[in-house]
């Protein structure tokens, strides 16, 4: 497993607090005006702007299914740098026996992560497909 230290923690937690306020301003800013008939932009005619809507659900069983995918996506791309970890550690093992088979051990488990992702993915496209959404 990584050992992450303060600064990097530090650091993580200030990233992931900067993503959500920017993700919370966005859309704050795509909110639609008050009144519908006044521009968002000032001399800007409101047909030639584009309405954007940061959430595209229509129902609760939508919305579930797209945090689901969005959630399997992050995993997977957390499994699939795994992936390249262990391969960096094995390229790095100058020959020892022993960082060579935690590497390989960090592989199977990043590949296996991936084959659960899929499934799952797939399992939840079905569900959500089989209940019309």
């Amino acid at each position: 497993m990584i050992k992450f230290f303060k600064k990097e923690k530090i650091f993580a937690a200030f990233f992931i607090c900067a993503v959500l306020l920017l993700t919370f301003l966005r859309s704050i800013s795509a909110a639609e005006p008050t009144n519908p008939n006044q521009p968002i932009i000032p001399n800007v005619p409101l047909e030639s702007i584009s309405k954007i809507k940061p959430i595209s659900a229509t129902s609760a069983p939508v919305l579930i299914g797209d945090i689901i995918k969005a959630v399997l996506g992050v995993t997977g791309a957390v499994a699939l740098l795994m992936f390249v970890y262990g391969g960096i550690m094995w390229m790095t093992s100058g020959g020892s026996a022993e960082r060579i088979k935690k590497a390989q051990s960090t592989m199977v488990w990043a590949v296996l992560g991936l084959a659960v992702i899929f499934i799952s993915y797939t399992v939840i496209d079905q569900i959500m497909s089989a209940f019309g959404y």
